[in-house]
Formats: structure tokens, C-alpha cells, sequence
């Protein structure tokens, strides 16, 4: 519903709440009883369960990568000067920010492919013990083994090798590729190497763990990586799931082009205060993307009372393409003072937020009847 990606604030600002209601959504976000992690998996299984999964030997498709969230506070844990390459003019090569490890699910519905985003954590800047040798491989399998548990098996799309180029889905081109099934030591089991060779975009090698598949599924599960990029995209710039603004106020200031924390030698006190910011930054990027989510499954379900409801045009619209997660936001936005003014008989949540409005605020007027 929010009208600007900005923190908290614009939630207040969005539902015309009184402005006291603020200091009370900061200790959701903050809370020991709000887990991240536990949400994480719950919306790993409702997604699983309610949305169109692709899947590939009856597993479902996950896609992993990592996405630079840039950020000045200089009381933010975790902040750090890092290098984000990118052909983007746009965007700087080095930032200060978090580094965040993120995946989600491919699902597939009329031809047309998308990503849910399921979790997402940041995985670099601090250093709790200096006998800690994981790398960031080892921290994301941590992640999947987290969510996943040992109820799901699936199968896992990651960008290995950050300097070749994708195929890009939806291009008929003749492909030429050579398959080797060779003994991988880092791994330590054969993998299958797949040599691409694209018309217009050059020459790549795939990896797949999984000697099952055929050399063209693994051309064309690869070519669907970018949809978390699209992914990332709408959670940034429509969704704000990436938008927290959450300081601590007792952390000494970080230096500019600062790298590593190092908090082994702090005290217990000192970490435990880190830990509860970081854990309210995972928290605020889980509940964001459990929206993105909500956003994704209005546009398969209710495409069109979504489009009914959008108010607005775009040249853009195409038949039987969904509407994206911006599209299905307008809707709801525009559809919010009718659900406040007529709620159903036991909404609780229609009269829990009808009572938090600021009625002397100009804005309000749209959401009383």
C-alpha cells in the first residue's frame, strides 16, 4: 500500500496512522518473537503449495544470487565498502551498503516464467570469531539448508562464473554445445560441464551437479537465472523490501570505505546489540518479500480485478501477460478506501487499522466513509 519505499515512516504515512504508531511498528521489527528465519519457511511451503513451481524431475527450481543494497548509515552493522560490477552507468562500481544472499522459487504459468522471492540475508561484513573460515558459498548452503529442512529436495540454479554472459530466455537460436562429465575436485564428484556456443552472445560453461538432465535443460534452466534479477528489481523499486532505515544508536561510527567488523573481541553485551540490529534488518527484508510474494499471487488469481482497479494506462500491456508486481500495488492502493469504509462483518483487520487512523490529517478523509 505504500506510496514511497522508505522505511517505516511511510507505512504511517501510507494508512494516515496516528503519528504514535510508530514507535510501536519499530519493536515488531526488533522483537525476539519475530523470526526470520521461521517465516522464511512457512512462505517457502505456502509457496510450494499455492504457486505454479517448475520443476524438473519432480524437484522444485531454485534460483540463488546475491544483490548490493546500498547504504550510508555510519550506525548500521554490517555496512561496507563493496564493488558491484555492472554494464549500468547508473550505478557506481564500488558502494557502501549490505551484501545480501537471497533465492527464490521458478514458477511458470501460461508460458510466462517469474521468480517468488523466499528469503534473503545478509552474509558478509561481520566477524564473530576469527577461527570462522566459511566462505560465502558455505553461509548459503547454510541458508538452503535452513529454509529447505529436510522436507524439500530441490534443484538449485546459482551464477558460478560472474563474467559469462546468459542465454536470454524467449531467443530461438541455433545453439551449438558439447558435453563432458568430468571429475570436479573442489566438489569432489564428477559434474557435468556444458560448453555453449550462442550466435550473437558468445561462448559460456554451464555446470550441473545433477548428470540426469539433458545438456538442452540445462541451456535452458540457465537462460531463466535473470528472472531473479527482475526479481530484485521489483523488490528494490516497487516493493521497498530492501528500505529499512534502522540505526543503533551505541555503535561506534563507521569509517568510509570501511570493510570487515571484526566483533570478536567486544564484548557480550556489545555483540548481542549487533545481532538484535541485524536480526531486525532480515526481518524487514523477509516481510517485504513475503509481500512482493502476495503481489505475484494477486496477478495469477486476480488478473482482472487487478486490471479493473489499476486506474491508470500503460503501453505495455500485452494479452495473456500478468500484471507485474507495480500494476497489482496501483490496484490495491486505489482499492484501500473502500476496503477501510465497508469492512466485512468480522474483519478484524479493517476495524485494527480504521482505529489507528489520524483523523485530523488531511489525507485521512479518503479512508472515512
Amino acid at each position: 500500500m505504500r506510496r514511497d519505499p522508505l522505511g517505516v515512516t511511510c507505512l504511517v504515512r501510507a494508512l494516515c496512522l496516528d503519528a504514535s504508531n510508530y514507535e510501536r511498528i519499530l519493536p515488531f521489527f526488533h522483537s525476539d518473537a519475530v523470526k526470520a528465519d521461521k517465516l522464511s519457511q512457512l512462505w517457502l511451503t505456502a509457496v510450494i503449495k499455492f504457486f505454479p513451481v517448475r520443476r524438473i524431475g519432480g524437484k522444485p527450481v531454485a534460483i540463488l544470487d546475491g544483490v548490493k543494497n546500498p547504504k550510508e548509515g555510519r550506525k548500521m552493522p554490517g555496512v561496507k565498502h563493496l564493488y558491484q560490477g555492472s554494464g549500468s552507468n547508473s550505478k557506481p562500481e564500488f558502494v557502501m551498503g549490505h551484501s545480501f544472499q537471497a533465492f527464490g522459487i521458478l514458477c511458470s504459468i501460461r508460458g510466462y516464467y517469474f521468480c517468488v522471492p523466499v528469503c534473503a540475508r545478509i552474509h558478509e561484513e561481520l566477524v564473530f570469531s576469527n577461527r570462522d573460515r566459511r566462505t560465502l558459498i558455505d553461509k548459503a548452503g547454510l541458508m538452503l539448508d535452513d529454509v529447505f529442512g529436510k522436507t524439500h529436495t530441490f534443484l538449485l540454479l546459482a551464477d558460478a562464473f560472474a563474467e559469462l554472459e546468459c542465454l536470454v530466455y524467449g531467443e530461438n537460436a541455433c545453439v551449438r554445445y558439447a558435453t563432458f562429465d568430468l571429475l570436479w575436485k573442489p566438489f569432489g564428484k564428477l559434474v557435468r560441464f556444458v560448453l555453449v556456443e550462442h550466435p550473437t552472445r558468445g561462448r559460456m560453461i554451464l555446470m550441473c551437479s545433477d548428470l540426469t538432465l539433458e545438456p538442452r535443460e540445462i541451456i535452458e534452466l540457465c537462460s531463466l537465472r535473470f528472472k531473479i534479477e527482475v526479481t530484485f528489481k521489483h523488490a528494490i523499486h516497487n516493493v521497498g523490501a530492501f528500505g529499512y532505515h534502522f540505526w543503533m544508536a551505541t555503535m561506534r561510527p563507521l569509517k568510509r570505505k570501511n570493510g570487515n567488523q571484526h566483533l570478536h573481541r567486544e564484548t557480550r553485551e556489545y555483540r548481542d546489540r549487533i545481532m538484535r540490529k541485524m536480526r531486525a534488518y532480515h526481518c524487514f527484508v523477509q516481510v517485504g518479500l513475503i509481500a512482493q510474494g502476495m503481489l505475484q499471487y494477486l496477478s495469477m488469481t486476480c488478473e482482472k480485478a487487478v486490471w479493473k482497479n489499476f486506474g491508470s494506462w500503460i503501453r505495455t500491456i500485452r494479452p495473456n501477460v500478468l500484471p507485474s508486481e507495480s500494476v497489482v500495488s496501483s490496484a490495491l492502493k486505489n482499492t484501500l478506501p473502500d476496503f477501510l469504509a465497508f469492512p466485512i462483518t468480522g474483519g478484524i483487520i479493517e476495524k485494527f487499522i480504521a482505529s489507528k487512523i489520524d483523523r485530523e490529517r488531511p489525507d485521512s478523509k479518503r479512508f472515512v466513509a
